[in-house]
């Protein structure tokens, strides 16, 4: 029968034990004294005996270490310096330096496993899983949050919630969005029956499940999160978890064409960045600011905060990001008439895009790609229009391929192509007669 983990854990205490005595120069008799005997002090170092709780604090004390150092190895020290190495690599990846964050993380994964570690293992796991998304890769993301769950399996279901929201994250971002509220809704569902869903965990898993609603269409369903975050809020006392969901908030209140209260809700998310340092998503906020200014037609406005996006975001390997402000900037100089600019911006932008899980940014950026060309090289419009009908019928995405095949249809009547035109608009119609009843 295989050994239990606990087992495992206090395989070679005596050795331990004996190490440590050593160490300090103590002889048996000076560890027993004055409540053991030197022969019970060594039938535990042989591994004839294992200590009681008592004789386990009696010896740490003699040995001026924690207890767990004697049943498990583990200093209590040093877990709390490796805790650290993970919070410093997780700044290392908010300011895109990925290399010296993968460099910490890997020595403490190393040694979380000599140590026996499952929670710090999966927490190290996590924060690379973070670095893998940031810098574009969420299927290699994926795996390492599905990893990190793994490790948690052996302690309370709550600790995995960070990476079950990793999970639904890039799930979301591979166009799973159905698996992505699958895993969610399981994992909340069997908190709630072991009375474990505390307001934190909750809102930490709810926050990226807004947002694979809202990609998979599913706008009320959203809308009805969206508030159970708002309501959970004042419970939570996590900074990084709260920032987080009023980003995910507000992308439903622009959503609903509730502006100021988008505006509001970042405000309060960079606040909650900018007093945990964490450049990469302040950075992030300011792109979601900027896109909200720009709707409202506060061009000015949202140039800047489009500008300061792109400066924040500069450096840190975020390329996804950084190239959705690049061409958020490129429709915006569509929008006030400076084709030739818009042009140059966007094609600049779709060419620096990474390659894969991106086909909703690629998709829209070269439906704005065509509609900039529009007027400077007809052909080259048409073209892009074409790329951006491909790309939203492979994601099955009815609104995106209507709204696509309406600005094709569009740019053809301008250039009196009245029969392709009337296709086009044909063609949106029948996307629009696709969707799902809800």
């Amino acid at each position: 029968m295989p050994r239990s983990r606990s087992a495992l854990a206090t395989e070679g205490l005596g050795q331990r034990l004996r190490a440590l005595r050593l160490s300090k120069n103590l002889t048996q008799a000076d560890l027993a004294a004055p409540q053991y005997t030197h022969a019970y002090v060594s039938t535990i170092e042989a591994g004839r005996r294992v200590p009681s709780d008592s004789a386990v604090a009696h010896f740490a004390a003699k040995l001026g270490v924690e207890p767990e150092e004697i049943l498990t190895g583990r200093s209590s020290a040093r877990v709390r310096e490796l805790e650290v190495e993970i919070q410093r690599a997780r700044a290392d990846v908010s300011r895109g330096a990925h290399d010296a964050a993968r460099h910490r993380l890997r020595k403490v994964i190393r040694e979380a496993r000599e140590y026996q570690a499952p929670r710090l293992e999966g927490r190290a796991e996590e924060v690379w899983a973070l670095s893998d998304e940031r810098r574009g890769d969420a299927a290699a993301a994926l795996k390492r949050f599905d990893r990190a769950v793994r490790l948690y399996s052996d302690e309370s279901p709550v600790a995995a919630a960070s990476s079950v929201a990793g999970k639904i994250r890039t799930l979301q971002i591979l166009g799973e969005e159905h698996h992505a509220i699958f895993v969610g809704e399981h994992y909340l569902d069997s908190l709630e029956r072991g009375g474990l869903a505390s307001p934190s965990v909750r809102l930490r898993v709810l926050s990226p499940m807004v947002l694979a609603y809202l990609a998979g269409g599913f706008t009320s369903q959203a809308g009805e999160v969206a508030e159970q975050c708002t309501r959970l809020m004042p419970r939570v006392n996590d900074p990084e978890a709260l920032a987080i969901a009023h980003i995910n908030v507000a992308s439903v209140q622009q959503a609903e064409g509730h502006y100021d209260d988008a505006s509001r809700s970042l405000h309060q998310a960079e606040q909650l960045f900018d007093a945990l340092d964490l450049q990469q998503e302040s950075g992030v906020v300011n792109l979601a600011r900027g896109v909200i200014e720009v709707r409202r037609g506060k061009y000015d406005e949202g140039r800047r905060s489009l500008s300061r996006a792109i400066d924040l975001l500069e450096g840190t390997g975020n390329d996804v990001q950084r190239m959705n402000a690049e061409l958020e900037l490129g429709r915006l100089d569509r929008l006030v008439g400076e084709l030739e600019r818009s042009a140059e911006r966007l094609e600049s932008a779709l060419g620096k895009l990474p390659p894969d899980g991106q086909g909703r940014l690629r998709a829209w950026g070269h439906r704005e790609l065509g509609m900039s060309l529009a007027h400077l090289d007809p052909g080259e419009a048409e073209k892009n229009f074409l790329v951006a009908v491909d790309l939203y019928e492979q994601m099955d995405e009815p609104i995106e391929l209507a709204r696509t095949y309406a600005a094709l249809a569009d740019h053809r009547l301008s250039q009196g192509e009245k029969e392709s035109a009337l296709e086009a608009y044909r063609y949106a119609g029948s996307a629009l007669e696709a969707l799902p009843d809800m």
